[in-house]
């Protein structure tokens, strides 16, 4: 049966989310894409809602059902804020029976069953235990979520509302802060139903106290869970002196702890590392807490704490059109309580509003004329949410600020190292992240292991060691422990975390950057700092003060694909792993961020999944050195090393590059250590700017290779010691000299001891080297085809053609006529297209067994990284012959053409990860046809029109634009691999190929489309934008077959 029918699963009407985990059916997606289908047809909500807790959702399902335009915001990753990120995963019973069977399936959905694996229960789903229904923060999640697209709310998550547009008495419409900076949206009413209505709060300066929080721990390995209350000692400064505990329904020895603590202070920072500290301190002493925690373990605790205010009196507003919605504890009957109060709500809404304009927007600290703010056009191809961008003078406007010696942008897996290393040095240093945890990708993303790295670096081995025994220490799992480690180790050095902080612009003046904006809460907030570290692992600071970047593969700007881990339970799915990988995103765009968030709620498991997509690769910023693949496949030395990184090269795709389509960088080979140059993380067009993480200064190829989260935080660590030292010397990132700290480092075992050994960024230029590898070559060894092809162009052909015409050899001849062909140069191309044609006929003779897999000539590991089988070494010869430019070889490639096929559909990999991973899963020949492009695009040839339109026609190989949304997850690299062959035909002059390439324009991928857009502007010369009924038009008015347009385009490296 094909697979994508296959996959396709019925779905109840009443829109409880019922999809297995890492499955999605077109009824699914269509749901998630409706707000991605393009240009919206209105411009005005009628009512906009902040807050995603149940008052949320219950005003957008009854407004919605009134026929109103309704959007939802919310500033977590998902809905539901009340259960999932407080961890209260447990309700009263009573009134359960009052639930409608849409509530029913929305809290117990019959799909979670599959992964509990505790028999004690009752009732519907098996969820009651004594007077409690237990629930799943997945499912919440994932049924909230589905519900409100299904009933065509629109949604936006890591968003929050952080201002007001009003005219006179009126709401005209809100400011919201995300990733990609501030934007308005008009609407007719306004509902707030944040947590505890705290944005209404703050922006009409009520005064109001906190009076105590709770917090609530989920454990693992506890004896005999039962539901009570434990007294406690008052040492411990919890309320009451006692703890509840709640049973769990995932496995027989789950429960959560749930207390609460008078607040030390107002401030929402201090409160939620005071939970965590109490986390800690109850951890410690399970043991004489209860007998049944003798051996337990905080498995997890809530994302964020729950506020109980003194006094919960709504604030007076007077606003026409302002309305709030405040929560309640989530019991049975409360549920059904507040769907009714908004039902109430949403009935008394006015019908109609003036079209009057916005005359002021109200943030927390400032009323500011509409005349002071900047609005542009959203750079969104296909959203239907009709955003507007919004600049104003943040330094001027926003009166809130905090001041430091190093601001760090992001506390993730380099930035919470940035912060330890600047505060250890003594400067007083902030961390903000969006999260109120520390760690990014290994904590918030659950990505705990080390793939690669250097572990052995004298740093990484003392912080791994800390970090682990405070996990054993306070009984916590490594996760936890971690989180905790970050927070105690930037606390205990003097430095300050701000938590829940949404980063939305920058602080610059004259290219100097001072510091950053960020949203919390609600409130906007400058962080002002002497160095500012970008270490959001985006660039995003970086792109908001104006730096150059890339993402990317150079042409079709393909990246590495994202994940958003699944939290394993007690039970284990085999056809659907934790640790999956989903889709390719821009996260740079809106669409694209919300995009990935909606498609991970869909896939993910019932029981939990983490709450942070693990992006692999966005912006790289332009520094005052940009590493590249030279530098790390020549094991460069740079006099200002830094750190060092280690991997193969892992794009988790098949590797886009001209060195990957010669067979010199097939995936997981090329096993290198890489230095990392200081001025890598120096941005060349910025002042008071370093960047750590991911996005630091290097080319996608290079990117491959640093990205491992063991060398990123060691980077981290080193990045924040420099910004201390440039903090206390008031010295510009680009003047600084590094010398004292790398002789400090490398008496630490941070960098190796002969750090200071003469640099060889120039040995690949030197005379004597070029021809100790060109002589190597000559000589018949076949591994220094790939060391020539690292020289530089314009001193290693003469050198190769000497040796060429004096070669008697034949292998030796053909391997300098293969270096010579990667240059371009034409000279043995008959003896490399004879090869090409006796390895071919030679594969048609023997064939392929059923179920072939192309795993990459098996080079894992292999030390001088010489091709060996026969499927890549055709692949090799192909792309050289495309190197040449030269279309002697025309004929012998299009008999390739001609007599290649999809080899079948993908086929079952060894494992259940392998066969989870969307980049493995291909079908056999994907490799061989994407370097039939790869000529195709250089020498293109109506010829090829016929050969290519055939491959089109394999359903293996056709059909994968992802409009009419099938299963997304799996179309991908099929997309991919169709577009390769649409731009190629369209090369080649075919209609067939400027069509699929046109429909292209409409798939749902960012970056599908721009390329797209970039064939067509780059073979027609006309730049139409990405509107396809223009470039249908213009296309209608053609001859075909077109005339030939050749690829001119550099090696990327």
């Amino acid at each position: 049966m094909n697979r994508r029918k296959f996959l396709n699963i019925s779905l109840p009407a009443t829109g409880a989310i019922m999809i297995g985990p890492g499955l999605m059916n077109l009824q699914a997606e269509s749901e998630i894409y409706r707000q991605f289908s393009g240009k919206s047809s209105f411009d005005t909500y009628d009512v906009v809602i902040n807050g995603g807790g149940f008052a949320g959702y219950f005003a957008a399902v009854n407004a919605v059902s009134a026929g109103k335009k309704v959007l939802l915001i919310e500033k977590r990753t998902s809905l539901g804020f009340e259960l999932f990120a407080k961890r209260k995963l447990w309700m009263d019973a009573a009134g359960f029976e009052g639930f409608s069977s849409e509530l029913s399936n929305l809290f117990l959905p019959q799909g979670e069953q599959v992964e509990m694996d505790n028999p004690l229960g009752s009732g519907v789903g098996k969820s009651t235990f004594d007077d409690e229904i237990l629930l799943f923060s997945g499912s919440i999640r994932k049924g909230m979520l589905r519900n409100l697209l299904l009933k065509k709310v629109h949604v936006l998550l890591m968003t929050d509302v952080c201002g007001l547009f009003r005219n006179k008495g009126a709401v005209k419409g809100v400011l919201m802060a995300g990733k990609q900076g501030l934007q308005h949206v008009k609407c007719n009413n306004f509902i707030d139903t944040s947590d505890q209505v705290i944005f209404s709060r703050n922006l009409f300066k009520q005064d109001y106290e906190i009076d105590r929080a709770g917090f609530v721990l989920e454990l693992k390995n506890v004896e005999n869970p039962q539901k009570k209350v434990l007294p406690i000692s008052s040492d411990y400064n919890i309320f009451q002196d006692q703890i509840t505990f709640h049973r769990g329904k995932l496995s027989e020895d789950q429960g959560y702890l749930d207390f609460e603590f008078k607040v030390d202070k107002q401030s929402f920072e201090e409160i939620e590392h005071q939970a965590r500290h109490k986390a800690a301190e109850l951890g410690q002493n399970f043991k004489i807490l209860d007998p049944s925690l003798k051996n337990a373990e905080i498995f997890q605790y809530g994302l964020e704490t729950s506020l109980i205010l003194k006094d919960d009196q709504l604030p007076e507003v007077g606003l026409e059109g302002y309305f709030m919605l405040s929560g309640k504890t989530i019991t049975s009957k409360n549920i059904l309580a507040i769907n009714e109060e908004a039902k109430k709500l949403i009935k008394s809404l006015p019908r109609n509003s003036s079209n009057t304009k916005a005359s002021t927007l109200m943030i927390n600290s400032a009323n500011i004329p509409i005349e002071q703010i900047q609005f542009s056009k959203l750079d969104e191809s296909s959203f239907s949410i009709p955003l507007q961008q919004v600049t104003f003078d943040y330094n001027f406007l926003v009166k809130d600020k905090e001041y430091c010696q190093v601001a760090v942008a992001g506390g993730g897996t380099g930035g919470a190292f940035v912060a330890k290393g600047a505060a250890g040095k003594g400067a007083h240093t902030i961390v903000a992240d969006y999260f109120n945890d520390l760690g990014g990708t290994k904590t918030m993303g659950g990505v705990m292991g080390y793939y690669h790295g250097l572990t052995s670096n004298g740093f990484f081995k003392e912080q791994n060691e800390v970090a682990e025994r405070t996990a054993f220490e306070n009984n916590m799992s490594k996760k936890v422990g971690r989180k905790y480690y970050h927070l105690k180790e930037i606390l205990n050095a003097g430095g300050r975390f701000i938590p829940g902080a949404i980063f939305c612009g920058a602080m610059t003046f004259d290219q100097k950057v001072s510091g950053f904006l960020i949203c919390s809460n609600g409130k906007l907030q400058t962080i002002n700092g002497d160095i500012t570290v970008d270490a959001t692992g985006d660039g995003d600071i970086a792109s908001f003060a104006g730096a150059e970047y890339s993402i990317g593969n150079s042409r079709t700007g393909e990246t590495q694909n994202y994940s958003q881990w699944d939290i394993p339970g007690a039970v284990s799915i085999p056809t659907s792993t934790t640790n999956r990988d989903y889709d390719v995103l821009d996260t740079t765009k809106i669409a694209e961020l919300q995009r990935g968030l909606f498609l991970s709620h869909y896939e993910a498991h019932f029981y939990d999944f983490h709450p942070f997509l693990t992006v692999r690769e966005s912006r790289l910023i332009e520094g005052m050195h940009v590493l590249n693949f030279y530098d790390v496949a020549e094991k460069t030395h740079f006099k200002d090393v830094i750190s060092m990184a280690s991997s193969d090269f892992d794009p988790h795709n098949v590797g886009s590059s001209e060195f990957s389509k010669c067979g010199f960088l097939l995936p997981h080979s090329n096993d290198l250590v890489v230095e990392i140059p200081y001025r890598c993380i120096v941005p060349k067009s910025l002042d008071g700017l370093l960047i750590a993480g991911r996005g630091i200064s290097q080319t996608h190829n290079a990117m491959q290779f640093t990205r491992m989260s063991a060398d990123i935080l060691v980077l981290g660590y080193l990045t924040g010691q420099i910004a201390a030292d440039l903090a206390w010397n008031n010295t510009r990132p680009r003047d600084f000299d590094v010398s004292d700290l790398q002789r400090e480092w490398a008496e630490l075992g941070y960098l190796p001891k002969d750090y200071d050994r003469p640099s060889t960024e120039k040995k690949r230029f030197q005379p004597e080297e070029i021809n100790a590898r060109i002589a190597q070559l000559a000589e018949g060894k076949q591994e220094y085809l790939y060391e020539c092809s690292r020289l530089p162009k314009e001193l290693a052909i003469p050198v190769l053609k000497s040796y060429f015409e004096k070669s008697g050899g034949v292998n030796s001849k053909l391997l300098l006529a293969k270096a010579l062909a990667w240059f371009g140069e034409s000279d043995g191309i008959a003896l490399i297209d004879k090869e090409l044609q006796e390895m071919f006929e030679e594969e048609l003779k023997d064939g392929y067994p059923e179920g072939y897999v192309d795993d990459y000539d098996f080079i894992r590991g292999r030390e001088k990284n010489v091709l060996e089988g026969l499927f890549w070494r055709i692949n090799q010869n192909i792309a050289l012959l495309a190197m040449t430019g030269n279309r002697s070889s025309i004929p012998t490639i299009r008999r390739i053409i001609e007599n290649t096929t999809s080899g079948g559909g993908v086929v079952n990999r060894t494992n259940d990860y392998f066969n989870g991973r969307i980049d493995l899963k291909i079908i056999p020949f994907y490799n061989r046809i994407l370097n039939l492009c790869f000529y195709g695009d250089r020498i293109p040839d109506v010829q090829f029109i016929a050969g290519f339109e055939k491959l089109l026609e394999d359903e293996n190989i056709g059909g994968f634009k992802t409009v009419e949304y099938d299963e997304v997850r799996w179309r991908v690299y099929g997309g991919l691999l169709e577009m390769s062959i649409a731009a190629t035909l369209t090369r080649c002059g075919a209609k067939s190929g400027y069509q699929l390439l046109v429909s292209y324009l409409e798939d749902i991928h960012s970056n599908y489309k721009s390329f797209a857009r970039a064939e067509l502007r780059d073979v027609t010369q006309q730049d139409l934008g990405l509107n396809p009924l223009k470039w249908r038009r213009f296309l209608s008015e053609k001859q075909f077959p077109r005339p030939t347009r050749n690829l001119v385009k550099s090696i990327e490296v």
